[in-house]
């Protein structure tokens, strides 16, 4: 049955009423405070020798976001997969990001970090 106007509209207006909104977020605060304590130190290591691989081959400092999010999207993968599950999306991050442009000898001593035994190629 198709809703009619009036009633999505009110149904939205409920949705983004701020009480509603305050009500969902104190919900979440503790699982989400927890999650931040528990992962950003991680992150802020591997982050570190992510710095230090891109120094040591001679990555310019506005190149250094782009190596960042390769080791983020791997650390997700991480926490996400394990197996052969975890090594495709791996080499799909690889690839992606070697295809952006970004050098494939640091791409795949990021992924030694997280354990994968990558080799990235571009798609172009």
């Amino acid at each position: 049955m198709v809703r009619p106007g009036e009633y999505r509209t009110r149904k939205y207006a409920a949705k983004m009423d701020p009480d509603v909104i305050a009500d969902r977020f104190e919900k979440l605060a503790d699982h989400m405070r927890y999650g931040m304590r528990t992962h950003i130190p991680a992150l802020a290591v591997v982050e570190n020798e992510v710095k230090i691989i891109c120094e040591r081959h001679g990555i310019k400092s506005w190149q250094l976001p782009f190596y960042m999010n390769v080791a983020r999207q791997l650390y997700r993968i991480v926490m996400k997969h394990i197996g052969d599950t975890a090594k495709a999306e791996a080499q799909l991050v690889a690839n992606t990001w070697a295809t952006r442009g970004l050098d494939t000898t640091v791409i795949a001593e990021i992924c030694k970090l997280f354990g994968f035994e990558i080799t990235p190629t571009s798609w172009y």
